[in-house]
């Protein structure tokens, strides 16, 4: 307890974002990646935190992938939003987009039909959706089956 009281503190800790990724925050990343048999793990802060850095993440792969240069039209994601996602959903799809490497498109809130039209006319090959399965500003779901239908 005293060592660490010294090297930590004894005030109150807050998130990693800050007050700073810990030994424990580090051995906590690890004991969770080996409970469920992957290479890494990363704790957020926020689910918030949590959306913006996945779209963040997706929105600049393409760079990694193409080493250095801009990708071309066909390596680029699609990624399909639908038009009442969640805030952090829409933060991160800015993200995305400012990397100039994902292509955005949104959908009318629940119109699937709308979405198999943005769909079916990308040329993109790499499509992905993002959708809150419930809209908690509006109180209504997302057709989870048609949206499976649809891929």
């Amino acid at each position: 307890m005293e060592h660490a009281s010294l090297v930590y503190g004894m005030g109150p800790r807050s998130s990693s974002m800050v007050s700073s990724h810990t030994d424990y925050h580090r051995l906590l990343d690890q004991a969770l990646a080996n409970l469920t048999k992957k290479e890494a793990c990363l704790i957020t802060p926020t689910g918030f935190a949590a959306n913006t850095a996945l779209l963040a993440a997706l929105g600049n792969i393409e760079s990694l992938i193409c080493a250095g240069r801009r990708p071309a039209k066909h390596e680029k994601i699609a990624i399909f939003s639908d038009a009442l996602n969640h805030a952090s959903i829409i933060d991160g799809l800015c993200m995305a987009e400012c990397h100039q490497e994902a292509d955005v498109f949104v959908y009318r809130h629940n119109d699937m039909k709308h979405l198999d039209e943005l769909l079916s006319n990308c040329q993109v090959q790499k499509k992905v959706v993002f959708t809150d399965s419930l809209f908690s500003m509006e109180g209504d779901f997302d057709p989870m089956l048609e949206l499976v239908e649809l891929l």
